[in-house]
Protein backbone atom coordinates (compact mmCIF):
# COMPACT_ATOMS: atom_id res chain seq x y z
CA UNK A 1 0.00 0.00 0.00
CA UNK A 2 1.30 3.48 -0.94
CA UNK A 3 0.55 6.78 0.65
CA UNK A 4 -2.95 7.35 0.84
CA UNK A 5 -3.58 11.34 0.67
CA UNK A 6 -6.88 12.26 -1.12
CA UNK A 7 -5.84 12.70 -4.70
CA UNK A 8 -8.58 14.88 -7.38
CA UNK A 9 -8.74 11.52 -9.55
CA UNK A 10 -11.04 13.99 -11.96
CA UNK A 11 -7.74 15.83 -12.67
CA UNK A 12 -6.60 12.68 -14.37
CA UNK A 13 -9.36 12.09 -16.32
CA UNK A 14 -9.30 13.87 -19.71
CA UNK A 15 -12.12 14.37 -21.50
CA UNK A 16 -12.34 14.04 -25.50
CA UNK A 17 -15.17 15.27 -27.08
CA UNK A 18 -16.50 13.50 -30.31
CA UNK A 19 -14.40 10.67 -29.88
CA UNK A 20 -15.18 7.27 -30.89
CA UNK A 21 -17.62 9.08 -33.13
CA UNK A 22 -19.22 12.74 -33.09
CA UNK A 23 -21.32 13.93 -29.66
CA UNK A 24 -19.52 11.16 -27.35
CA UNK A 25 -17.32 12.84 -24.73
CA UNK A 26 -14.84 10.11 -24.28
CA UNK A 27 -12.65 9.90 -20.87
CA UNK A 28 -9.28 9.08 -21.48
CA UNK A 29 -7.76 7.36 -18.33
CA UNK A 30 -3.96 7.91 -20.01
CA UNK A 31 -2.99 10.85 -17.96
CA UNK A 32 -3.84 8.73 -14.72
CA UNK A 33 -1.95 5.73 -15.83
CA UNK A 34 0.76 7.99 -16.75
CA UNK A 35 0.80 8.93 -13.36
CA UNK A 36 2.00 6.54 -10.35
CA UNK A 37 0.88 7.67 -7.57
CA UNK A 38 -2.44 8.85 -9.05
CA UNK A 39 -2.53 4.60 -10.38
CA UNK A 40 -1.77 3.38 -7.37
CA UNK A 41 -4.17 5.41 -4.95
CA UNK A 42 -7.29 3.90 -7.10
CA UNK A 43 -6.15 0.65 -6.81
CA UNK A 44 -5.47 0.67 -2.77
CA UNK A 45 -8.96 2.71 -2.55
CA UNK A 46 -10.59 0.05 -4.41
CA UNK A 47 -9.10 -2.81 -2.84
CA UNK A 48 -9.66 -0.64 0.90
CA UNK A 49 -13.60 -0.47 -0.46
CA UNK A 50 -13.32 -4.32 -0.98
CA UNK A 51 -11.31 -4.87 3.05
CA UNK A 52 -13.70 -7.37 4.71
CA UNK A 53 -15.45 -8.60 1.84
CA UNK A 54 -14.95 -12.77 0.98
CA UNK A 55 -13.99 -12.84 -2.68
CA UNK A 56 -13.12 -15.80 -4.54
CA UNK A 57 -12.37 -14.10 -7.65
CA UNK A 58 -12.35 -10.99 -9.31
CA UNK A 59 -13.83 -10.55 -12.82
CA UNK A 60 -12.14 -7.60 -14.99
CA UNK A 61 -14.17 -7.31 -17.92
CA UNK A 62 -12.41 -6.49 -21.56
CA UNK A 63 -10.36 -4.42 -22.24
CA UNK A 64 -9.61 -1.32 -19.86
CA UNK A 65 -11.08 -3.60 -16.67
CA UNK A 66 -7.99 -5.66 -16.85
CA UNK A 67 -5.87 -2.56 -15.91
CA UNK A 68 -7.68 -2.01 -12.73
CA UNK A 69 -8.47 -5.91 -11.74
CA UNK A 70 -4.56 -7.07 -12.59
CA UNK A 71 -3.15 -4.77 -9.61
CA UNK A 72 -6.49 -5.57 -7.80
CA UNK A 73 -5.92 -9.08 -7.98
CA UNK A 74 -1.97 -8.56 -6.96
CA UNK A 75 -2.91 -6.50 -4.00
CA UNK A 76 -6.27 -8.75 -2.64
CA UNK A 77 -4.53 -12.08 -3.50
CA UNK A 78 -7.34 -13.45 -5.45
CA UNK A 79 -7.34 -15.05 -8.78
CA UNK A 80 -8.51 -12.93 -11.77
CA UNK A 81 -10.88 -13.91 -14.68
CA UNK A 82 -11.14 -12.15 -17.60
CA UNK A 83 -14.27 -11.60 -19.62
CA UNK A 84 -13.52 -10.91 -23.33
CA UNK A 85 -15.30 -10.60 -26.33
CA UNK A 86 -15.81 -13.60 -29.38
CA UNK A 87 -12.81 -15.20 -30.26
CA UNK A 88 -10.26 -14.02 -27.59
CA UNK A 89 -9.86 -16.74 -25.22
CA UNK A 90 -8.93 -20.35 -26.49
CA UNK A 91 -10.61 -23.13 -24.74
CA UNK A 92 -14.15 -23.87 -24.42
CA UNK A 93 -16.06 -20.80 -22.94
CA UNK A 94 -19.26 -19.33 -21.08
CA UNK A 95 -20.86 -16.76 -23.34
CA UNK A 96 -23.62 -14.53 -23.04
CA UNK A 97 -25.81 -12.51 -25.56
CA UNK A 98 -26.78 -8.69 -24.55
CA UNK A 99 -28.38 -5.37 -26.42
CA UNK A 100 -26.49 -2.94 -27.86
CA UNK A 101 -27.58 0.59 -29.54
CA UNK A 102 -27.74 -1.24 -32.69
CA UNK A 103 -27.67 -4.66 -32.92
CA UNK A 104 -26.08 -7.19 -30.31
CA UNK A 105 -22.63 -8.61 -28.72
CA UNK A 106 -21.70 -11.21 -26.67
CA UNK A 107 -19.07 -11.92 -23.75
CA UNK A 108 -17.18 -14.95 -22.83
CA UNK A 109 -15.65 -16.51 -20.31
CA UNK A 110 -13.20 -19.96 -20.22
CA UNK A 111 -15.24 -22.67 -18.85
CA UNK A 112 -14.07 -24.00 -14.84
CA UNK A 113 -12.48 -20.16 -14.54
CA UNK A 114 -15.38 -19.15 -12.13
CA UNK A 115 -16.42 -22.51 -9.71
CA UNK A 116 -20.04 -22.52 -9.06
CA UNK A 117 -21.28 -21.35 -5.61
CA UNK A 118 -18.11 -18.29 -5.53
CA UNK A 119 -18.73 -15.27 -4.60
CA UNK A 120 -16.57 -12.59 -7.06
CA UNK A 121 -16.31 -8.57 -7.58
CA UNK A 122 -16.42 -7.47 -11.28
CA UNK A 123 -13.96 -4.73 -11.86
CA UNK A 124 -14.20 -2.18 -14.82
CA UNK A 125 -12.99 1.17 -15.75
CA UNK A 126 -15.92 3.52 -16.54
CA UNK A 127 -19.58 2.59 -15.06
CA UNK A 128 -21.73 4.69 -18.01
CA UNK A 129 -24.47 2.94 -19.54
CA UNK A 130 -24.28 -0.51 -17.15
CA UNK A 131 -24.81 -2.86 -20.20
CA UNK A 132 -21.62 -4.37 -20.21
CA UNK A 133 -21.74 -4.61 -16.29
CA UNK A 134 -25.25 -6.27 -16.17
CA UNK A 135 -24.51 -8.45 -18.28
CA UNK A 136 -21.24 -9.64 -17.00
CA UNK A 137 -23.47 -10.06 -13.91
CA UNK A 138 -25.75 -11.91 -15.72
CA UNK A 139 -22.92 -14.46 -17.15
CA UNK A 140 -21.56 -14.61 -13.57
CA UNK A 141 -24.67 -15.82 -12.65
CA UNK A 142 -25.28 -18.09 -15.52
CA UNK A 143 -22.57 -20.33 -14.50
CA UNK A 144 -23.29 -20.82 -10.95
CA UNK A 145 -21.89 -17.70 -9.12
CA UNK A 146 -22.61 -14.74 -7.70
CA UNK A 147 -21.57 -11.19 -7.86
CA UNK A 148 -20.78 -9.44 -4.39
CA UNK A 149 -19.34 -6.30 -5.39
CA UNK A 150 -19.13 -4.18 -8.33
CA UNK A 151 -15.89 -1.65 -8.10
CA UNK A 152 -14.87 1.18 -10.93
CA UNK A 153 -12.81 3.70 -11.36
CA UNK A 154 -15.44 6.32 -12.59
CA UNK A 155 -19.04 6.60 -12.54
CA UNK A 156 -20.41 8.96 -15.57
CA UNK A 157 -23.70 11.24 -14.82
CA UNK A 158 -26.58 11.28 -16.59
CA UNK A 159 -26.53 7.81 -18.62
CA UNK A 160 -28.59 5.40 -16.25
CA UNK A 161 -25.54 3.01 -15.15
CA UNK A 162 -26.82 2.85 -11.42
CA UNK A 163 -30.59 2.44 -13.32
CA UNK A 164 -29.51 -0.13 -15.35
CA UNK A 165 -28.13 -1.93 -12.28
CA UNK A 166 -30.55 -1.29 -10.21
CA UNK A 167 -28.97 0.97 -7.73
CA UNK A 168 -30.68 1.97 -4.61
CA UNK A 169 -28.71 5.10 -3.30
CA UNK A 170 -31.15 5.35 -0.19
CA UNK A 171 -28.86 3.41 1.72
CA UNK A 172 -25.30 3.17 2.62
CA UNK A 173 -23.65 5.77 4.47
CA UNK A 174 -22.73 7.79 2.16
CA UNK A 175 -20.27 5.44 1.18
CA UNK A 176 -22.20 3.49 -1.45
CA UNK A 177 -24.58 2.88 -3.18
CA UNK A 178 -26.78 -0.29 -3.61
CA UNK A 179 -27.38 -2.37 -6.19
CA UNK A 180 -30.36 -5.31 -6.67
CA UNK A 181 -29.43 -7.11 -9.36
CA UNK A 182 -32.71 -7.84 -12.03
CA UNK A 183 -31.46 -11.34 -13.25
CA UNK A 184 -31.43 -13.18 -9.65
CA UNK A 185 -35.11 -13.52 -8.45
CA UNK A 186 -34.02 -12.76 -4.28
CA UNK A 187 -30.38 -11.00 -4.60
CA UNK A 188 -28.33 -10.18 -1.63
CA UNK A 189 -27.15 -6.82 -1.28
CA UNK A 190 -24.39 -5.64 -4.03
CA UNK A 191 -22.59 -2.61 -3.86
CA UNK A 192 -21.22 -0.76 -6.81
CA UNK A 193 -18.15 1.32 -5.59
CA UNK A 194 -16.68 4.20 -7.90
CA UNK A 195 -13.53 5.60 -6.92
CA UNK A 196 -14.54 9.03 -8.77
CA UNK A 197 -18.47 9.81 -9.68
CA UNK A 198 -19.22 12.90 -11.78
CA UNK A 199 -22.79 12.75 -9.55
CA UNK A 200 -20.02 14.30 -6.74
CA UNK A 201 -19.22 17.23 -8.71
CA UNK A 202 -22.99 17.55 -10.12
CA UNK A 203 -24.16 17.72 -6.59
CA UNK A 204 -22.23 19.91 -5.04
CA UNK A 205 -22.60 22.40 -8.09
CA UNK A 206 -26.15 22.29 -8.12
CA UNK A 207 -26.64 23.54 -4.11
CA UNK A 208 -29.14 22.81 -1.29
CA UNK A 209 -31.98 24.04 -3.11
CA UNK A 210 -31.64 21.24 -5.88
CA UNK A 211 -30.22 18.93 -2.49
CA UNK A 212 -33.33 19.42 -1.00
CA UNK A 213 -36.47 16.96 -1.18
CA UNK A 214 -34.50 13.92 -1.04
CA UNK A 215 -33.77 11.17 1.44
CA UNK A 216 -30.02 12.05 0.75
CA UNK A 217 -28.90 14.04 -2.54
CA UNK A 218 -24.91 14.29 -1.15
CA UNK A 219 -22.47 11.96 -1.92
CA UNK A 220 -23.25 8.93 -3.55
CA UNK A 221 -19.79 7.20 -2.35
CA UNK A 222 -17.40 7.91 -0.48
CA UNK A 223 -15.64 9.28 -3.17
CA UNK A 224 -12.10 10.84 -2.92
CA UNK A 225 -11.15 12.22 0.34
CA UNK A 226 -11.10 9.07 3.30
CA UNK A 227 -13.29 9.75 6.56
Amino acid sequence: MSDTSPIDIASFLKVIPDFPKPGILFRDISPLLAAPKAFQYVIDEMARRLSGVSIDALVGIESRGFIFAAPLAIELKVPLVMVRKPGKLPGATESIQYGLEYGSDSLHLQSGAVQRGSSVVVVDDVLATGGTAQAVGALVKQVGAEVTRYVFLAELAGLGGREKLGADRRRGGGKAWLVKPSFTQQPRVVFAVPVYSEWDSFMHSAGPHLRAGREDRRRPVDLIRRQ
